[in-house]
This record gives structure tokens, C-alpha cells and sequence, in this order.
């Protein structure tokens, strides 16, 4: 039988997280008054079990069967906003491979507590890219 192996790329992630503050090298804050959102923190958000979102995501996400018995590969992006409070909402599939597996991981997200992103101490809410990639090895 085939070994399973989710790899997820947390570098890519905190990258990926950086770019969408793009304002983040910004000398002065920009704020969307609307929604809260800031395109500046002191500190982005991470998992609240003292883990990296890598290894949270992986013990939560399984591979879908259909994606197994397929030989189903890829990357699954997935765009979502971290909360004040560290809950995830808003969560979309931004690319998806197929066979369900765009919805491991929006479940996986979903139940995730994280530690929110804060700016001058203060939590705030926090958009956020999560690519995760589902190897068959």
C-alpha cells in the first residue's frame, strides 16, 4: 500500500501571507475603515498550538480517496481572514485540483485556532493565503 504524505510548504505560506500586506513597508499605516483590516502588523498570525500552521493543517487534512485512487496531485489554494479573536472566516478556494481536496482543507482552516496578527499589541484581523500541497508518495 502507498504511504500517504501531505507536504505543506510553511515558508511559502508566511510569504505568501507578507505579500498580501504589500503595504506592510509602508512608513504609515493604510486602514480599510470598512473592515477592519490593516495592511501593517507587528506580528502575523500563527497557530495557537505552539506548532507551525504546517503541522496543525497536516494532522487535520486527509486525502480525499477519490484524489488517491485518481493519482490525484497538486496544490490547493485557499484564501481566508483570520479574526481578532484567531478564528478563521471567510474562507475561499482561490485553486483547487479536484476530488474534494480544496474541501480538506477549508475544514481543516475552519477548525483551526490560530493567535490573531496584532499591531501595536492590538489584535486585528488578518487576510491570509494557505497553499497546501497533497503529494502521493
Amino acid at each position: 500500500m502507498k504511504t500517504l504524505l501531505l507536504k505543506l510548504s510553511a515558508l511559502s505560506t508566511v510569504l505568501l501571507v507578507l505579500s498580501l500586506s504589500f503595504a506592510a513597508a509602508q512608513a504609515n499605516v493604510e486602514k480599510d475603515p470598512k473592515a477592519d483590516v490593516l495592511k501593517n502588523y507587528d506580528v502575523y498570525p500563527m497557530a495557537e498550538n505552539g506548532l507551525d500552521l504546517t503541522s496543525t493543517l497536516s494532522e487535520l487534512i486527509t486525502y480525499p480517496q477519490d484524489a488517491v485512487e485518481n493519482g490525484l496531485e497538486g496544490v490547493v489554494k485557499v484564501m481566508c481572514m483570520v479574526e481578532k479573536d484567531g478564528s478563521v472566516s471567510s474562507v475561499v478556494i482561490v485553486e483547487d485540483i479536484g476530488c474534494n481536496c480544496a474541501d480538506q482543507v477549508c475544514k481543516a482552516l475552519r477548525s483551526v485556532k490560530l493567535k490573531p496578527a496584532t499591531h501595536n499589541g492590538e489584535p486585528r484581523r488578518c487576510p491570509m493565503l494557505v497553499q497546501v500541497r497533497f503529494d502521493l508518495e
